[in-house]
């Protein structure tokens, strides 16, 4: 596999469609390709449709049906629901069709029952301190996302991470572009909070918020050449 630029290669995210190239061109350069048997049958998601009395949504059905058994790029951290478990949760709130919970439950992304008409619909998240407000416009993003995510914490990614420094973001955010994702929020009332992506050939950065940084590269070598010349201390996990 040549080159990957997740920056470059995110100008695909602007539809549905092109979440699922977008997705499929990084799981073949930073994993492995995706293949017929990692996306669950038509008959496992008619059952579920039958199960939820409720047809699943265009995007929804098309997710599964081309990644959804695939762990390493799913369900590593704040994992995606197999298809067996998504099932409707309304505490204190409307109606939701839960998809991705958080390893502890401190986190519960979901579509609203009045959102399942549309073929990509807008997804909500809820937090253990607040209910629940909009994470992104489509289904489709919040897929994509979620494979980034999942795939940086996943075992055997090399994956460094950096105190928050105001200095050091300034010269991350200068010599990486920004995904076309928008940025996605951790909580309602902190924009500052939120979590931006941004890469360079074969790097991906994940601003966490104010909280933290971090830095993934596709290869060790790729990581060690993307934080060698960067200040602070940095945590490596692979």
């Amino acid at each position: 596999m040549g080159i990957f630029d997740p920056a470059a290669e995110s100008e695909a995210l602007g539809d549905r469609d092109g979440c699922w190239t977008f997705i499929r061109r990084f799981a073949a350069a930073w994993r492995e390709p995706l293949g017929p048997g990692d996306g669950e049958s038509c008959a496992a998601i008619a059952a579920v449709e039958q199960r939820l009395l409720v047809p699943l949504p265009a995007a929804v059905h098309e997710a599964y049906a081309l990644f959804g058994r695939r762990d390493d790029l799913t369900r590593n951290e704040h994992g995606m629901r197999r298809l067996d478990q998504l099932d409707f949760w309304s505490p204190h709130g409307p109606h939701m069709l839960v998809f991705r919970v958080a390893g502890q439950g401190a986190f519960h992304w979901g579509i609203r029952l009045a959102d399942l008409h549309l073929d990509d619909p807008p997804v909500m998240v809820r937090t253990d301190m607040r209910g629940w407000f909009r994470y992104l416009d489509r289904f489709s993003l919040a897929a994509a996302e979620l494979v980034l995510y999942e795939t940086v914490v996943g075992e055997g990614m090399y994956l460094a991470m950096g105190d928050y420094d105001e200095a050091l973001v300034a010269r991350l955010t200068g010599q990486y572009a920004a995904l076309e994702l928008p940025p996605v929020p951790v909580d309602e009332d902190d924009p500052v909070g939120r979590v931006h992506w941004y890469g360079g050939p074969d790097v991906l950065v994940s601003l966490q918020g104010d909280a933290a940084v971090w830095v993934c590269g596709r290869t060790e070598q790729d990581l060690v050449e993307a934080i060698r010349p960067l200040p602070g201390r940095w945590y490596h996990f692979f």
